[in-house]
């Protein structure tokens, strides 16, 4: 948890960013995506919202031919990141945490949410349930 995901291949969605928030058994991820792991004294949150803010640079930094830009790896490595003290990282975790975990709970509850209406809207549909 805590990892951010960099597309590193293609146009249009090269350099876009995403967080892992929640834990994914038994997950891979392909040669286009690039995993970029925050070190243990960095807040996870902080993390992701400070690689977060490179995604309009790294959207431009491709090299290769057309439809097949790439993002290398040592390229999103020498993305700069500033850390500030340790008490405010902390401090924001405890702000932010909440905040991202109520994202997660969220997101969840519309799963749950599309698989309800995908189990019951086909019955409500030939009349085996009414309303």
């Amino acid at each position: 948890m805590g990892d951010v995901l960099v597309n590193s291949t293609g146009e249009g969605t090269l350099g876009r960013i995403a967080q892992v928030k929640a834990p994914m058994p038994n997950c891979t991820v392909d040669t286009h995506v690039t995993i970029v792991r925050p070190k243990p004294e960095i807040g996870m949150h902080y993390f992701g919202m400070a690689v977060l803010d490179w995604e309009p640079q790294f959207s431009t930094m491709g090299r290769g031919a057309t439809n097949q830009s790439e993002l290398s790896r040592g390229q999103i490595g020498e993305a700069e990141i500033l850390v500030p003290s340790h008490s405010l990282i902390q401090q924001f975790e405890q702000f932010a945490a909440p905040l991202f975990g109520q994202v997660v709970n969220l997101m969840e509850q519309n799963q749950k949410l599309r698989a309800a209406r995908d189990l019951l809207l086909p019955r409500l549909m030939s009349g085996e349930i009414t309303v």
